[in-house]
């Protein structure tokens, strides 16, 4: 009798740990899953155009048309892994929605749980453009060196016409009086991405504006002397650029993003 109710015990022992392990095998794969996505948008340069775009297609109803921009922008490797991505957190999400009709002995407990879960998801999905930002503010603070000795080189010596540079390249000079804009012919790679310089902007107070372009590109790394920041300008072709956000990334040195430029009439 003592063996029958010890054996009892023990299956009734295993069942309940058989079904805790079963409870917290989704929330431990929400967790990853969390952290992987977190993660993708802080160091991956083209995280923020895909939330972007699959944000606008939510939106418009237009899949096909978000779909054929994604692969263009980031290529069907990305494309493919976002779909897997997203596949994967329903799949896990429908697996915790059968957990709590099964376990309902933990359903307190898992609804605690996955309510912690849902406000950090709710955090992720509302912020992730600043974490996007933070992650473009990482990247661009460790691009600082190569641009220092080169904003050191065009505040001291400013092209006047067209020409060439060395180590930055060919480039036209706008307005042909007085430039305030060098237009690289060959736009200048930073080492080590696949992030490039597309054009260069010089205030009339001598501040210098790094154009990006490449996978880090649309924003601006800027060199701001003194106690000067980032302000909205019109640039040497006349474009208007109006000012949404900046970061300091650096001693004198700012991320900065524009709304997209509108050119003036003259």
């Amino acid at each position: 009798m003592q063996t029958f109710q010890s054996d009892l015990e023990q299956s009734i022992t295993r069942l309940k740990s058989s079904r805790i392990r079963t409870s917290i095998a989704p929330v431990g794969l929400q967790c990853i899953m969390l952290v992987i996505f977190v993660g993708w948008l802080l160091l991956d340069p083209y995280a923020e155009p895909m939330m972007t775009i699959a944000a606008g297609g939510i939106r418009s109803f237009q899949w096909s048309e978000s779909k054929d921009l994604m692969i263009a922008i980031a290529g069907s490797l990305r494309f493919n892994a976002f779909i897997v991505a997203v596949i994967a957190f329903l799949a896990v999400n429908f697996w915790m929605l059968v957990q709590h009709v099964r376990l309902r002995r933990y359903a307190l407990k898992q609804l605690m749980i996955t309510t912690g879960l849902v406000a950090l998801w709710c955090a992720s999905a509302i912020g992730w453009q600043q974490i996007t930002w933070s992650g473009k503010r990482m990247r661009a603070a460790g691009r600082l060196e190569a641009l220092d000795r080169l904003a050191v080189s065009l505040h001291e010596d400013w092209p006047q016409s067209d020409g060439e540079i060395e180590g930055l390249g060919p480039f036209n000079a706008y307005p042909w009086v007085r430039p305030s804009v060098l237009l690289l012919l060959t736009p200048y790679p930073l080492e080590g991405t696949n992030t490039v310089i597309a054009a260069i902007e010089r205030s009339p107070q001598g501040s210098l504006r790094f154009q990006l372009g490449g996978e880090d590109g649309g924003d601006w790394i800027e060199w701001h002397d003194g106690n000067r920041i980032p302000d909205s300008f019109t640039g040497g072709l006349r474009d208007r650029h109006q000012l949404q956000r900046f970061s300091r990334i650096g001693s004198d040195w700012y991320l900065v993003r524009y709304s997209e430029a509108v050119a003036q009439s003259s």
